[in-house]
C-alpha cells in the first residue's frame, strides 16, 4: 500500500494548568504534526514536540523540516516497507529527534491501521514493569 500524500501542520496548544521547572514556566506546548494518507484512504498521525534546550530542535524547526522534505521522502513509498523508510529518513534527520518522532509515529500509525492491528500487536507486550519518567514542577 503506497503513501498517497503527507500533510504537516503546527499548533501551539495552551495547557490547562501552567507548570514551572528550574527557571522556566510553561503555559503552552508547541507541536508539529504529520498526517500520512495511504492510497486506500487510511490516515496515520504523528507528532513531534522537541525541547530546544535538550535536543537543539524546536517544534517550528520540526514543522519546517516536515514541510520541506516529507512529501519528497515519503510520497509514493510502500508503507509496508516502513522500517526501510525510517532508515532512509534517519540518514537525513537522525540528528533531529522531533522530526524523526513525527515521521516515525505517523508511519507506525499508518501501517498498523492499514493492517487492522495495534502498534503493540506489531511489537508485542513487554514483560515486567515499564520504565517511566516524571517531571515534578516547582510549587509552593
Amino acid at each position: 500500500m503506497k503513501i498517497r500524500s503527507v500533510r504537516p501542520s503546527f499548533q501551539s496548544i495552551p495547557l490547562k494548568k501552567p507548570y514551572t521547572i528550574a527557571t522556566d514556566s510553561f503555559d503552552r506546548v508547541d507541536l508539529a504534526f504529520l498526517e500520512i494518507e495511504l492510497e486506500n484512504g487510511v490516515i496515520g498521525h504523528g507528532s513531534g514536540s522537541p525541547a530546544p534546550e535538550v535536543v537543539g530542535e524546536t517544534a517550528e524547526m520540526t514543522f519546517a523540516n516536515l514541510s520541506s522534505a516529507a512529501d519528497e521522502l515519503l510520497t509514493g513509498r510502500d508503507i509496508l516497507n516502513h522500517q526501510e523508510i525510517i532508515r532512509d529518513i534517519n540518514k537525513r534527520f537522525g540528528h533531529l529527534p522531533g522530526t524523526m518522532a513525527a515521521i516515525d509515529i505517523a508511519l507506525h500509525d499508518a501501517v498498523t491501521r492499514c493492517q487492522g492491528i495495534r502498534v503493540v500487536d506489531m511489537y508485542g507486550l513487554p514483560s515486567g514493569p515499564l520504565p517511566t519518567s516524571v517531571t515534578i514542577g516547582i510549587m509552593d
